[in-house]
């Protein structure tokens, strides 16, 4: 930002995103043993959030045996221009032998969006930009489930202030499927993760630690100006 905007790095502060981190919330799950392992994704159906990438990575480890059978969900907004692009995605898990551990859930509202995130093994939104916010991720980190994310844009920093997944080089889909059968093959550190997660969001991202921050970064703003009033008017 202090590029795009041709200001010095020591005038730029960071206020965090914050989001709703209620009680109905629980910081530890339980799923029963029985149950598929899932990788899911929330977010726009739409390629500059990557559903395609995290296809691709799931079809990888299917394809050579590293993962069993296994669930690939997905859910968020979908734009009419953008139903071909899901019918790709769809086709190439189809000719995969794939078509029946897929399945996409619409666009959900919050409590249903929390029961989808909070169902998941591992989450993932292997967006190919490089994402400046990543709220969805934070809202998965929320419900104690891991994540496994690209080492660009938000991410790295959201990781390294929650402790809550994984980070893959961008674009690397044999990376992302390591990654995702790694926290396959150790239930706890999978486990591990998501409650570092999940603990990490309300310690670092809750909606009263941003504007905590912002205030903050305003007091600093308004004590900075009167200073450079006081010297402009001596």
């Amino acid at each position: 930002m202090a590029g795009f905007l041709d200001l010095p790095r020591d005038r730029v502060r960071t206020v965090p995103l914050g989001i709703h981190v209620g009680d109905d919330l629980p910081v530890t799950r339980t799923r029963a043993g029985d149950e598929p392992f899932s990788v899911g994704f929330f977010a726009r159906i739409a390629p500059e959030k990557g559903l395609h990438v995290l296809a691709e990575a799931y079809a990888l480890a299917r394809r050579d045996g590293r993962l069993p059978a296994s669930r690939l969900e997905a859910a968020g907004y979908m734009a009419p221009e953008h139903r071909a692009y899901l019918e790709t995605i769809q086709a190439g898990l189809s000719s995969a032998g794939l078509a029946a551990e897929f399945r996409y859930h619409g666009v959900l509202d919050r409590e249903a969006k929390m029961r989808f995130l909070g169902a998941l093994d591992v989450a993932s939104v292997p967006s190919p930009y490089a994402e400046p916010k990543g709220m969805s991720v934070l809202e998965a980190l929320a419900c104690g489930t891991p994540v496994v994310q690209p080492r660009h844009g938000a991410f790295p920093e959201m990781l390294g202030r929650t402790g809550g997944g994984l980070l893959f080089e961008p674009g690397d889909v044999a990376g992302l499927a390591a990654a995702i059968v790694e926290l396959h093959d150790d239930p706890y550190r999978r486990n591990a993760l998501g409650e570092q997660g999940a603990r990490g969001v309300r310690r670092e991202y809750s909606v009263g630690r941003m504007a905590e921050l912002a205030v903050q970064v305003y007091g600093e703003a308004i004590a900075e100006g009167g200073v450079a009033g006081a010297a402009a008017q001596a």
